[in-house]
């Protein structure tokens, strides 16, 4: 179930002109840093470089002699500590533990089209969809554009990540919040595990209720997810505004939804205060996935309701760690252009080849990503043009679309010249080639024009 606001807006050509000359501004942006981004993309750091110069280090013993020295270690990843989450989880053998929360509630979706018409008018319809589902970060009511039936509440808990303070590679010491990591992997639960009530209140996923919601009224649990009953007059009100925006519609005027009063959000904001209050405090196990409160259930679910999934990273696999030894201890290797400190899986050819990997991934994609800035920024160069144009509709869809063809091979072009000249300015061998040909180019034409002239 979903609910929908519409808004209608038109603008003339007057205003639509000023907004395609601040294009222009914003498409010079684009141009110029697009040269930013493909020059300093070029320039990155290859860490695998880096990695290769590390010195290998004896797993089995710390060896004093490389104290100060960027050094790599490969061996198993232990730490003896135990990790827990202070709130929900006992502790457990992980070197790291990551907990994630999510709540259901009404999420708030914006899509806006727009309708040409003779004359260089525009017409805007801006459709704002509210759809209940699982998400990390639930908007407010003061942070909603029509907040009336759409109540949700502050998380009651938020995202967290706890690490051992020490752990070991091989007999290396460091610290694991220090240094990156690799992914943790979904944790499985178990009652056993789980922290306080949340243990004595393991419930299955499909049951009616967990505890708290016979606190719930009667008449709220008659309602829909989330939904206080209304007053009489607030419902007649509802119907009131229905009718005038239907009728309004059928008129053919434009209606453009306002923002939301003070009054009105305060009292959205009321109405999910109650919502929090009535929700169970405790956490329940309802799988071994997740932990559970709320009114509802986990398969169906009311607002305000909180889940929590959980991932850790586990000792025990083999990894090559990259750092430099300071005091018996591994700490992040920094020089002048870059630093180093990191935990990769499997053998240092398999660590230093997983670097290349990286950074030949992220360079194709920053090329990417400065192409399409240099293309959209000389497509909005032409944006009063196309403005103008639109006074007949197909004139300017014709406009952009011829603009967009011929601007895409100029600014391959230049991102092409762009990224070939970067890779030359920032290896010196391959600047000191070009220097040494042009010397000799320019050489071999005086001595040609010198001969001519004799």
């Amino acid at each position: 179930m979903s609910d929908q606001f519409t808004s209608v807006e038109e603008k003339g050509l007057g205003t639509n002109l000023v907004d395609s000359i601040k294009g222009v501004a914003v498409g010079g942006l684009l141009f110029i840093c697009s040269f930013i981004v493909l020059w300093m993309n070029e320039g990155r750091v290859d860490l695998s470089e880096v990695a290769k110069k590390s010195v290998v280090a004896n797993p089995a013993s710390v060896d004093s002699s490389l104290n100060g020295k960027f050094v790599s270690v490969t061996g198993d990843l232990k730490t003896d500590e135990k990790v827990g989450d202070p709130e929900l989880l006992h502790p457990g053998s992980y070197l790291s533990l990551h907990r994630n929360v999510q709540m259901w509630a009404w999420v708030e979706n914006v899509k806006t089209s727009t309708e040409k018409k003779t004359g260089g008018k525009k017409v805007e319809t801006r459709t704002v969809t509210y759809t209940k589902g699982w998400t990390a970060k639930p908007k407010l009511p003061t942070e909603m554009e029509n907040p009336k039936g759409h109540e949700n509440i502050a998380l009651p808990i938020q995202d967290a990540s706890f690490f051992a303070q020490k752990a070991t590679v091989g007999a290396y010491p460091f610290e694991p919040q220090e240094a990156s990591l690799p992914s943790a992997e979904p944790l499985k639960l178990t009652a056993d595990m789980v922290k306080g009530a949340g243990a004595d209140e393991t419930k299955p996923a499909d049951e009616a209720k967990t505890d708290g919601a016979e606190a719930k009224p009667a008449a709220d649990a008659a309602k829909p997810d989330g939904d206080a009953v209304k007053p009489a007059a607030d419902k007649a009100d509802d119907a009131s505004e229905d009718k005038k925006s239907k009728k309004k519609k059928r008129k053919g005027r434009s209606v453009k939804k306002p923002r939301p009063a003070p009054a009105e959000v305060g009292k959205a904001e009321r109405k999910a205060d109650a919502i929090a209050a009535r929700k169970p405090q405790g956490y329940a196990l309802v799988d071994d996935k997740y932990l559970f409160r709320g009114s509802g259930t986990l398969s169906q679910p009311e607002i305000g309701d909180v889940r929590i999934e959980f991932s850790a990273l586990r000792p025990g696999a083999k990894v090559t760690l990259f750092g430099q030894l300071d005091g018996g201890s591994m700490r992040a290797y920094k020089d002048k252009e870059t630093s180093l400190f990191r935990a990769l899986p499997g053998s240092r050819e398999e660590a230093i080849q997983t670097l290349a990997s990286e950074h030949k991934t992220v360079g194709w994609v920053l090329r990417l990503v400065g192409f399409l800035m240099m293309w959209f920024g000389l497509i909005l160069f032409f944006g009063p043009i196309n403005t103008l144009l639109d006074i007949i509709p197909f004139l300017g869809s014709a406009g952009r679309f011829l603009v967009s063809v011929v601007m895409f091979p100029i600014a391959f072009i230049l991102s092409v010249v762009t990224i070939l000249i970067s890779i030359i300015a920032h290896s010196p061998i391959l600047l000191t080639l070009v220097f040494v040909a042009m010397g000799a180019g320019g050489y071999f034409l005086y001595q040609k024009k010198k001969k001519k002239a004799a």
